[in-house]
């Protein structure tokens, strides 16, 4: 094909495309209200007892869903009477890529909470995988066949290596 019959067949290619109307892509999911029967089972006043960091620890826990049920909620605190851990949860869900998304602050500051934790949820729970400067963390929510939940973390250290940090039994109050 000759250049000067090229340009033109550029030229109205480009046109064509240039004066195409696009369609709006339609969103796959709903975007209005985050609901998920995995959670709604863990709303309510627990109370955690088991081990973190190779240390015995009872966490009072209340989870709700809040801020227009676009977010569940998950306040926990030791139960020391000078608590000494404390964190508050919120756990949101991005409907395009069909993963939860976990803001989890408490005393450690501001450079571990700025790691945004993703999970997937099974038939089993959720898994929260953290990927913090020094290694993974992933925090299992694990319900129980007797309506009891389990949190366990497992962590990577530098060398890939996993193992335990932590795990609590939660029960209703």
């Amino acid at each position: 094909m000759p250049n000067s019959m090229r340009q033109i067949v550029v030229t109205i290619l480009g046109l064509l495309i240039h004066f195409t109307p696009i369609q709006a892509q339609e969103i796959p999911c709903k975007t209005d209200r985050f609901n998920d029967k995995v959670l709604d089972q863990l709303v309510g006043e627990w109370i955690g007892k088991g081990q973190v960091a190779r240390e015995e620890v009872s966490y009072s826990i209340h989870a709700k869903w809040e801020l227009n049920h676009q977010f569940f909620h998950i306040s926990l605190s030791d139960m020391a009477i000078n608590p000494q851990y404390a964190a508050e949860i919120y756990i949101g869900y991005e409907c395009l890529t069909a993963r939860y998304i976990v803001h989890w602050i408490d005393p450690f500051g501001g450079l571990f909470s700025e790691t945004l934790g993703n999970g997937k949820a099974s038939a089993a729970g959720i898994d929260f995988e953290f990927n913090y400067p020094s290694g993974l963390l992933v925090n299992h929510f694990i319900i129980n066949s007797d309506s009891t939940w389990e949190m366990r973390t497992d962590s990577q250290n530098a060398n890939g290596e996993w193992g335990n940090f932590g795990s609590v039994l939660m029960k209703r109050k």
